[in-house]
């Protein structure tokens, strides 16, 4: 195996599947993590919400998270865990020492795995194929373009959901607001994804004043509106977002057996 793990998320929506990569962060040098002949495993987490949870003598790493810790001699690594599927794929655990691999497998049932460390150095845990399904009702707003009396652009954006580059926004529970920098002409192109059994209904608001209400259909409409200088606010009047299965990977206990020396 490399000695750096690539990441790759997948989040499975009903129809579509969206991939979303991480690269691994850099872990300190092992030099300086003092090593232990009964070590304390921490959490490595990816930038973003924490995923990996610390939970009684274990861990539950529901997203993608290392453990790491440092032992002083050759031994026996001791993992109690258990793993939920997806798709009839249970999650995949990665070990290494030194960032080299010493054990890989699916891990499903309740199992006790014993893994054989040949020398000295950093233990690293991996968890790298995390991904949940998700029934989902989503609405797309592309090639969203303002002609203003004197000024083509956004003076503000408030909402995660704003692809800048790609004129694009994507929504499912967030509102998104988008602030003209002047009066004048907005447009956009409207599509939607059904989520239980139902559209999107879109609402494109402006100083209390509804601009637009419309169920969107998997083919996409092209939306002109006159707006002022005001900020205007685009929401889903009927959102839903439940989440059907979720691959986890869930560690009870961890021990180390340091080999007995001759």
């Amino acid at each position: 195996m490399a000695s750096v793990f690539v990441a790759v998320a997948t989040s499975i929506f009903l129809g579509a599947v969206a991939l979303r990569e991480h690269q691994a962060p850099e872990f300190a040098s092992s030099a300086s993590v003092p090593c232990s002949p009964s070590p304390k495993f921490k959490i490595v987490d990816l930038p973003g919400p924490k995923t990996v949870i610390a939970q009684g003598k274990g861990f539950d790493l529901n997203g993608f998270g290392w453990l790491v810790a440092k032992v002083c001699s050759p031994g026996t690594l001791v993992i109690n865990a258990r793993g939920d599927t997806l798709d009839g794929i249970g999650p995949q655990m990665f070990v290494s020492v030194e960032d080299r691999s010493i054990f890989e497998g699916e891990v499903v049932k309740q199992r006790t795995i014993k893994v054989d460390v040949p020398n000295p150095g950093t233990i690293k845990i991996a968890y790298l194929n995390d991904a949940s399904k998700r029934d989902v009702r989503v609405a797309t707003f592309s090639h969203v373009s303002f002609a203003g009396v004197d000024c083509n652009k956004f003076s503000g954006v408030k909402g995660e959901n704003w692809n800048a580059a790609r004129q694009l926004a994507v929504l499912v529970d967030t509102p998104l607001t988008l602030t003209p920098c002047a009066a004048g002409q907005l447009s956009f192109r409207l599509s939607g994804r059904a989520g239980n059994g139902a559209y999107p209904v879109v609402t494109v608001a402006q100083g209390g004043r509804t601009l637009l209400s419309r169920t969107t259909t998997t083919e996409a409409s092209i939306v002109s509106v006159k707006v002022t200088s005001r900020p205007v606010t685009f929401t889903l009047s009927n959102p839903f977002n439940q989440l059907l299965a979720d691959r986890n990977l869930y560690v009870s206990n961890l021990s180390f057996v340091p080999k007995a020396r001759r």
